[in-house]
């Protein structure tokens, strides 16, 4: 954080979520030695994947459950948890593994899975607008011949990050029954 304090995710406050009773993590600040941790946001659901906004504030991604509905919206806070409020989506998309880009763009995975984070590389620019419809250009997919869940015959990326210039690096995983150097077929998918 920009006085020097660390935000992170934990599942210390031992909350089980409501949609498949595993511990949910949610957002800490702390010194950065460790000391003074305080829990500063609060969902049953998750609240995971944080970064900084150029603003200062702690932008993550946050599991909504509503029912049978389940949402991967990004969500902003400022350091001591107040001020929260939805920043992007869903656009009937998940985001996940967000980092924002100098030039005040954000890259993302997105997908339309529950319980997965990996799928399409997209540029997404924030702006005052906060549900659909999308406004031309504020949201650009990188990587449109991936698909937004498996069987992903082209595999699917996670993890993106900012390089320089229009240069991004990313994790990527082989497709869905690929072979192996050893004569093995990886059925494992990009879980």
């Amino acid at each position: 954080l920009p006085d020097g304090r660390i935000a992170f995710t934990s599942d210390r406050p031992g909350y089980l979520d409501e949609y498949n009773r595993s511990l949910s993590e949610v957002l800490h600040v702390a010194n950065a030695d460790g000391s003074d941790v305080h829990q500063i946001s609060f969902n049953m659901s998750d609240d995971f994947d944080p970064f900084l906004l150029p603003t200062g504030m702690i932008a993550y991604t946050r599991w909504d459950h509503h029912g049978t509905t389940n949402r991967f919206p990004l969500f902003s806070t400022r350091p001591d948890g107040s001020g929260t409020f939805h920043v992007f989506g869903p656009h009937n998309l998940d985001f996940f593994h967000t980092a924002t880009v100098p030039d005040g763009r954000l890259i993302s995975i997105v997908s339309n899975r529950v319980n997965g984070d990996a799928g399409r590389l997209t540029l997404c620019r924030l702006d005052d607008s906060r549900g659909d419809p999308l406004k031309p250009g504020q949201m650009a997919f990188l990587t449109p011949d991936i698909e937004l869940s498996p069987p992903f015959t082209r595999g699917a990326f996670k993890y993106p990050q900012w390089v320089s210039g229009s240069r991004f690096v990313a994790s990527h995983s082989l497709p869905y029954g690929t072979m192996m150097a050893n004569g093995e077929v990886d059925d494992s998918g990009a879980d």
